[in-house]
């Protein structure tokens, strides 16, 4: 049974939306390819009616307000922003013939460095945990240092550890030290005895200084400031 043709050009007048067509059309120049995924697609949709007006959420990004969003769609609109080839890609298509969606994407790409503002939005929503983290650590620190950098007793055990350095050198003149770097008292720690016990040169100094100078070994106990 021989089938019925298909009317082609009934077709190209509904693609078109003209009633007659003069010439032939090129169809790949109607059709277009979305600018998205579906699965992209879904997500900027969720995200979308989070709020109650898509023109609010443009300007929210245009005045750089984080207070508008919470973290996870500062987070998911970070991820879905368009990069610089998507966005070139995307200013060259005509807003009429876009989705909801689509349309969305269209208008953020046209707000001038939009990325980087949902960037700055971002990193302000998130990073005060971060910074008052980091400012405790670094209080601590800093209190570490006036500590060590204050306390007679480690001054005291540092002189201790000179003289045994130059004791071990023999005393040579020529070889004694004045003065010692911290990193070099990591080989303090590093040199070990070849005995079962492992005890490195750090345990012999101080079982010495306990011995002729206990209070030099004091600042090893008492409690660093909170």
């Amino acid at each position: 049974m021989s089938r019925k043709p298909l009317d082609i050009n009934h077709m190209k007048k509904f693609i078109s939306g003209h009633d007659e067509l003069d010439a032939p059309h090129d169809l790949s120049n109607r059709i277009q390819e979305p600018l998205m995924d579906s699965c992209k697609s879904m997500r900027v949709d969720l995200l979308l009616r989070k709020f109650s007006k898509v023109d609010d959420v443009l300007m929210f990004v245009r005045n750089v307000n984080h207070a508008a969003f919470t973290n996870e769609q500062l987070k998911e609109l970070s991820a879905l922003a368009p990069d610089e080839k998507q966005a070139r890609r995307i200013k060259t298509r005509s807003e009429d013939s876009l989705s909801v969606t689509e349309k969305f994407l269209y208008k953020l790409v046209q707000i001038p460095h939009y990325d980087l503002r949902i960037h700055i939005m971002f990193s302000r929503a998130t990073s005060p945990p971060q910074l008052r983290e980091l400012r405790d650590r670094l209080r601590k620190y800093r209190d570490a240092c006036r500590y060590l950098c204050d306390n007679e007793s480690i001054k005291v055990f540092l002189c201790w550890v000179l003289q045994a350095v130059n004791d071990i050198n023999n005393g040579n003149k020529e070889d004694k030290a004045f003065g010692l770097r911290i990193g070099s008292l990591n080989t303090i720690l590093s040199t070990k005895a070849k005995t079962p016990e492992r005890a490195t040169l750090l345990h012999v100094l101080v079982e010495d200084i306990r011995k002729n100078d206990p209070s030099a070994l004091t600042f090893a106990t008492t409690y660093l400031p909170n």
